[in-house]
């Protein structure tokens, strides 16, 4: 499996600004890091979305929130129990929560090119984490 990575801004629940920050997109998991720095040098991931449903349904979604001349807005829609004990102690992608815990998670991204990127690799890691055979972790 190829590995995406890439910058993105995503929105917080305090401060609702998009920060800028550095993603990597493998094994079912979009981790993201203060840097690209931070990444490459090994550092524990700042937060973490799991797409897999662990056997939930429906699985995770992504949604096109803003496409114009310089928003270029989507969305992860998870559920509770994709919620990893970071997310629920880490506010930082948590912006919306739904009545039955789940989350969404909104990122911008610079460039229409570069949204639809991201939306292809997360449509198509949600698909291989869900409903194709357990792959493994990729490492063999």
């Amino acid at each position: 499996r190829d590995r995406v990575t890439g910058i993105l801004h995503k929105r917080g629940v305090t401060n609702t600004a998009y920060q800028q920050r550095f993603f990597a997109l493998e094994h079912g998991k979009l981790n993201y890091f203060p840097d690209e720095i931070a990444f490459a040098k090994g550092k524990t991931a700042k937060g973490t979305i799991d797409l897999a449903t662990h056997g939930a349904v429906p699985s995770p979604s992504v949604e096109i929130i803003k496409k114009g001349p310089k928003s270029f807005e989507f969305a992860i829609h998870t559920l509770p129990a994709l919620q990893t004990v970071k997310q629920k102690s880490f506010l930082g992608m948590r912006a919306r929560r739904g009545a039955d815990g789940g989350g969404s998670f909104f990122l911008r991204a610079e460039t229409e090119q570069e949204m639809f990127r991201w939306i292809c690799a997360l449509d198509a890691e949600i698909l291989r984490s869900n409903l194709l055979p357990d792959q493994g972790d990729g490492t063999e």
